[in-house]
């Protein structure tokens, strides 16, 4: 509306100025300059300057208005890239956090697997030694069983002791309580030296040793001539000895020599010490 008004006014002035100009022409100088002095130009030009005015000012609310519109919207922008920023790096630790915790449940768990793993081991290994205990010792009662002469008996007990720990070679010797000796009553693979004793005294020699001490013994460096593991093919030195009283009441009934080719690790000791008792038994 301020733009027509001006334009209006504009026609207007313009109208006022060639009626000046045909009357410079066709009247003269004086009448031209009556004509402005009392004509309408100067009211034109105070309403075109007016109206001039109100648009300028109504341009610049304008840009105020843009600016400041401008400058809310940049706010905002800000507001919300910052609001995203915090958004997202909340985000990331919680999603650290949530990988972190999985991650330790995992190896938490993977350590549980772990243990009830070793225990199941542990608990196969264990109940697999107590099959292997209780195999063996059923073996050695079935040897023992029924009435048998002491030669007889003697006998299937080496044998059955060494054949359930693969002895290759084993000796037992019986003992007599009332002139203190050891002597030889059967064997298993057995083969006496030459010029090797049948006997022993108490304290006497390896065996006769071991009825005295009364507890096992286990030898490593055995002499190349005291005892030999013989075969069809030839013969051999076994590397460690074995010798274990058996006893009954706290004396000695027995005691069994047996010829490895290795060390006897703990489950053939146990075995060893846990049929010691009924192989006494048997004896008596």
């Amino acid at each position: 509306a301020r733009i027509d008004s001006v334009e209006f006014y504009a026609n207007a002035k313009i109208y006022d100025m060639r009626e000046v100009l045909n009357i410079y022409a066709t009247q003269g100088k004086e009448a031209a300059a009556l004509k402005v002095m009392g004509g309408s130009g100067q009211y034109l030009k105070d309403k075109i300057q007016h109206f001039a005015d109100k648009l300028i000012e109504v341009e610049q609310n304008l840009h105020t208005q843009r600016k400041n519109a401008t400058l809310k919207s940049s706010v905002q922008s800000e507001f919300i890239v910052l609001a995203s920023a915090v958004i997202i790096f909340c985000l990331i630790l919680f999603l650290f956090s949530y990988i972190q915790r999985t991650f330790d449940q995992q190896k938490e768990t993977e350590e549980k697997i772990r243990n009830s793993n070793t225990q199941l081991e542990l608990l196969s290994a264990e109940n697999e030694q107590k099959n292997w205990l209780l195999s063996g010792a059923t073996g050695l009662n079935e040897a023992m069983r029924g009435e048998q002469e002491i030669e007889e008996l003697s006998t299937n007990v080496i044998t059955a002791v060494c054949k359930y720990i693969k002895a290759p070679v084993g000796a037992i010797y019986l003992s007599n309580h009332n002139s203190k000796t050891l002597k030889f009553f059967g064997g298993y693979a057995y083969h006496r030296q030459k010029n090797g004793k049948n006997e022993y005294r108490y304290g006497e020699g390896l065996v006769g040793q071991a009825a005295l001490d009364q507890h096992v013994n286990v030898l490593n460096e055995i002499p190349s001539d005291y005892l030999k593991v013989s075969s069809g093919l030839g013969s051999a030195n076994p590397s460690t000895l074995l010798l274990m009283p058996i006893l009954f009441k706290d004396e000695t009934l027995a005691v069994i020599e047996l010829g490895l080719t290795q060390k006897p690790d703990s489950s053939v000791m146990l075995f060893l010490n846990t049929t010691a008792e009924s192989i006494g038994v048997g004896l008596n």
